[in-house]
């Protein structure tokens, strides 16, 4: 994050930050939350005149939306900064930025999506390769790999929804190594719409 504002900022008049799973702000032990985190990266820089921020937090729970949202507007925030609380889920969040941005025929503002799911579910691929075929759009994911090995049988359309792939369920199952096979599935999946991984 210190790197991408400051270098989409200087060519770009607004940039995005999107936080898939952004928490309440601020954790039980006082830890700072990727919302808090990303607000102050960007704070640490200057930018040139015009340049909006814009930071969109999708928060499913009501409660830990509420929170962040009061954490928020304690923070000390440039006047070219815009924040938005969403919450719903990441899925039906990011479809409706998706469909509005395609049905206007708009360009997508320079957009890093900061993605970290509690689990598998709520995260098709889809909607990656959706946001990936805008140009200037990053992502960076949290794959877990773990729950996947844990819930590949209980959860084979979880699975194959997350990784793209009909068949990555079945795949899964049948390798010596799980974890393994899950990553380079998923890797493959993403080699198909981005250009570097």
């Amino acid at each position: 994050m210190q790197a991408w504002f400051p270098i989409l900022a200087r060519w770009n008049g607004r940039i995005v930050y999107y936080d898939g799973f952004a928490g309440p702000g601020v954790y039980s032990e006082g830890e700072d939350g990727s919302p808090l985190i990303a607000l102050n990266a960007a704070k640490s820089h200057d930018y040139q005149p015009g340049t909006e921020l814009v930071f969109v937090f999708v928060e499913e729970h009501e409660k830990r939306a509420k929170n962040l949202q009061q954490v928020i507007e304690k923070e000390a925030l440039p006047g070219n900064f815009r924040c938005r609380v969403i919450d719903k889920e990441f899925e039906t969040a990011l479809g409706k930025t998706l469909d509005y941005v395609e049905k206007e025929g708009l360009d997508m503002a320079p957009t890093f999506a900061f993605i970290d799911p509690f689990g598998i579910k709520g995260l098709p691929f889809f909607l990656i390769e959706r946001l990936l075929g805008n140009a200037k759009c990053e992502v960076l994911i949290t794959f877990m790999d773990s729950t996947i090995e844990r819930f590949v049988s209980e959860l084979p359309g979880q699975v194959n929804e997350l990784i793209g792939n009909s068949s990555a369920s079945s795949v899964i199952r049948s390798s010596k190594d799980r974890i393994t096979k899950a990553r380079e599935l998923y890797y493959n999946s993403l080699k198909g719409v981005a250009e570097f991984v």
